[in-house]
């Protein structure tokens, strides 16, 4: 209604709800991950390491989308340095 042609969720956690947002307003999402897997599909990037919240590397909702969408092995630290990371 403000006149927005886009809708950005400028945080990788939150994109957990992208598609509930997508399908909620009838603008374009630009989602984070979808841009991001392009960038590496393009540049032949199969094995990136995701630095993330605890919540996003440890869900899998980022990796998987990148796995089903691209093909893109998403790798994540160990557990203690995910807590670092964190």
């Amino acid at each position: 209604a403000a006149g927005a042609d886009c809708v950005l969720i400028c945080t990788n956690t939150m994109h957990l709800v992208a598609n509930e947002v997508a399908g909620a307003v009838s603008i374009p999402l630009i989602d984070i991950r979808q841009e991001t897997g392009r960038v590496l599909a393009a540049a032949g990037k199969q094995r990136p390491l995701l630095l993330a919240t605890r919540y996003t590397m440890e869900h899998g909702f980022y990796a998987d989308y990148m796995r089903d969408a691209f093909g893109i092995e998403v790798m994540v630290p160990n557990e203690i340095d995910r807590a670092k990371v964190h």
